[in-house]
């Protein structure tokens, strides 16, 4: 890295600021973390969390476990159990994926204590 000390007693051999102990990449300054343990860094690395979905398309790039998150709820659809966030469960919703409420009037909600319709058995 240019600082006069050799890599032996050097803690950063690649003066990115990153000790070389916590650099998955202790000799090349535009890395420090590969966080799916592939071998290409985060910055160069287009699939962070190894997952097969492009970080760009990811809405969770370094959870392998998730990748949408239909409802923007910061919650991924696989641990979510409204992804399409309408108030109806997952287990319950005729409509996954779709705002069951959507196009209701105001005031169309059940009153307390009511069941809802989608509840009702017919």
């Amino acid at each position: 890295d240019g600082d006069g000390i050799g890599n032996n007693a050097d803690t950063d051999d690649d003066g990115d600021g990153v000790a070389d102990g916590d650099d998955a990449f202790p000799l090349d300054p535009t890395e420090t973390l590969d966080t799916d343990n592939d071998g290409t860094g985060n910055n160069a690395d287009i699939d962070d969390d190894g997952d097969g979905v492009a970080d760009s398309d990811d809405a969770f790039p370094l959870d392998p476990a998730e990748t949408l998150d239909t409802d923007n709820d910061g919650v991924g659809n696989n641990a979510d159990t409204d992804d399409d966030g309408d108030g109806v469960p997952d287990w319950a919703d005729k409509k996954p994926g779709e705002d069951d409420n959507a196009g209701k009037k105001k005031g169309s909600k059940p009153k307390k204590g009511e069941v809802p319709p989608q509840f009702k058995k017919k």
